[in-house]
């Protein structure tokens, strides 16, 4: 009977037969151990949802401590995108000066180159003009004393060497349409009475249409020939003053020299060189004339540059402070005004 009731308890764990007492006891033991375990279960759960609460509070902290440093990286970058766009229009602003610069200082060396072949090459309505002719002397022959007083000749050159005079030269000018006889006459008289080697006639218009002649002792040319005339004239006065030519050999050089201006052989290349002229003075004129095509479309183009670039930079700008649709302008506005102005033709 004992074995039997030895046999009817088992160890709950084990299943190892027990007696009713340490059964008893066993099965005490076993359910304190579920209990215990129960409570370890719940022990972890509730630590699995604190876990979990912490880790939702510290990814709305790292969200949160993120947001804040990408607000202040963004301000950062807007701060020193606005430095750095500063500082661009900065230098933009001085390297478009710089090139306005360059631009003006070459207009006006063009200018200046203008106004020297403006003298070099004059057109008719140049230096049939007294005072044109009386400057473009000065400029050509700076050496020698030239004088306008309107008087006895509208112009008076003595052709100096070392500082001396060597010789003298008269110019009359003539603006009509209409050449007459009488032109001739006064610039003989005034060739008399400044006691001149030449006399220089400078007229619009020429008698039977010939770009050269000699009469009376008086060479009459147009305008465009003048400075050729005067240097064979200047350079024949020079040649006589080194062969220390005076008195009788003077007169007779001077005849022999307005023979030949008046034989064929002059009057040719005379024609030739007037030609010549002319067409170097057409080719003069359109090369002005280009010069100032370009300098107008390369000044629209200095200001097409500077609004395209305003445009980019105002965009770029707009796009950085998270503008989308920018409106501002990278630079002032710049009217055509403001650049260099053409020379006049």
């Amino acid at each position: 009977m004992r074995i039997v009731n030895k046999e009817r308890y088992r160890c709950p764990v084990c299943r190892s037969p027990l007696s009713r007492e340490r059964y008893l006891r066993a099965l005490g033991l076993w359910q304190e151990h579920r209990r215990h375990l129960q409570r370890l279960r719940e022990e972890a759960q509730k630590l699995r949802t604190e876990k979990k609460q912490l880790e939702q509070q510290w990814q709305q902290r790292l969200q949160e401590e993120r947001k804040r440093w990408e607000r202040k990286i963004e301000e950062e970058a807007r701060r020193q995108a606005r430095a750095l766009l500063r500082e661009a229009k900065k230098r933009e602003r001085e390297r478009r000066e710089q090139q306005l610069q360059r631009l003006q200082e070459e207009i006006q060396r063009l200018r200046e180159e203008n106004r020297r072949l403006r003298i070099a090459l004059p057109q008719e309505q140049g230096l049939i003009e007294e005072k044109k002719l009386f400057e473009a002397l000065r400029t050509w022959f700076p050496d020698d004393r030239i004088t306008h007083t309107g008087k006895g000749g509208d112009i008076f050159h003595e052709v100096c060497r070392d500082g001396a005079v060597i010789g003298r030269i008269v110019y009359e000018c003539k603006d009509t349409r209409e050449f007459k006889q009488d032109y001739i006459r006064q610039t003989m008289e005034a060739k008399r009475q400044r006691k001149a080697d030449f006399a220089v006639l400078v007229s619009r218009t020429m008698p039977r249409r010939q770009p050269f002649i000699v009469e009376n002792e008086v060479i009459v040319v147009q305008p465009h020939s003048v400075q050729i005339v005067v240097i064979l004239l200047r350079d024949m006065l020079i040649r006589m003053a080194i062969l220390q030519m005076r008195g009788q050999r003077r007169e007779e050089a001077l005849a022999r020299l307005y023979e030949y201006l008046q034989s064929p052989d002059f009057r040719n290349l005379a024609q030739h060189v007037d030609r010549r002229m002319r067409n170097l003075w057409r080719m003069l004129g359109d090369e002005m004339k280009s010069h100032v095509r370009i300098w107008r479309e390369r000044k629209e183009a200095y200001w097409q540059i500077h609004e395209d670039i305003n445009q980019m930079l105002g965009r770029i700008e707009g796009l950085l402070i998270g503008d989308l649709h920018p409106s501002r302008r990278a630079f002032p506005p710049l009217s055509r005004e403001e650049l260099p102005a053409l020379p006049g033709m």
